[in-house]
């Protein structure tokens, strides 16, 4: 017999832990009975004892990472990109934030969305704040993070500076906080070029690259 709480759990399901990074711990289940067996089984193993679940509805599409950079309520600079491939495939259970595959994109719908979400949240946004997206006919939010950006920023930063001229995201930060002053040359949105990929694992390095063959090793 089902419990009130299972009654309201949407189907299909994404389930995780609520604290951790790289989507820690998550699966899609696609019954109550995945749903259960997923917590009991880290529980009796002593994992997540201590820790909160999830259960969320999952949503199908495009997997897409908004960063952004804001300045005393006003955006500065922003790009977005698409994940492609996560690491341990064979191993993995769902999808984490770290890809090791990512390519830069340009979506105007998703520049729109994602700035209307940061003001909902926060009327006047200073710092950096990265939203995580599906995207099918239309961008649908997940996650919003403030105070943070994802983990490649600083990889995307260094490898479009090195080797194409771009801006450095975390250098500009650095900059705007010591001289309270914002350049007004940079663009605020999608700020790095569209269709360059980064390519990251344990055994290659890192590597920018272009699908007519162009490419860079990173590190």
């Amino acid at each position: 017999m089902k419990s009130p709480f299972e009654e309201d759990i949407p189907l299909p399901a994404w389930v995780r832990v609520r604290r951790g990074a790289g989507g820690r711990l998550s699966i899609l289940c696609r019954s109550i009975e995945e749903v259960r067996d997923w917590i009991l089984l880290w529980n009796r193993r002593g994992v997540t004892r201590d820790l909160d679940w999830m259960v969320q509805e999952y949503v199908e599409g495009r997997d897409l990472a908004w960063d952004s950079l804001w300045f005393d309520g006003r955006l500065v600079t922003s790009y977005t990109r698409e994940r492609l491939e996560y690491p341990f495939r064979h191993l993995h259970t769902g999808v984490g934030g770290t890809p090791t595959v990512a390519r830069i994109v340009k979506l105007e719908e998703v520049n729109k969305v994602c700035t209307e979400a940061v003001l909902a949240l926060d009327e006047r946004p200073h710092g950096l704040y990265c939203v995580d997206l599906k995207y099918r006919a239309y961008p649908y939010i997940t996650e919003i993070n403030v105070g943070k950006a994802h983990t490649t920023l600083a990889l995307w930063s260094y490898a479009m500076y090195r080797f194409l001229g771009g801006l450095n995201i975390p250098d500009l930060y650095v900059r705007i906080g010591l001289d309270g002053e914002i350049p007004d040359d940079i663009p605020k949105y999608d700020v790095y070029p569209e269709g360059y990929y980064l390519i990251r694992h344990i055994d290659c390095g890192s590597w920018l690259w272009r699908e007519d063959g162009w490419k860079r090793r990173v590190v």
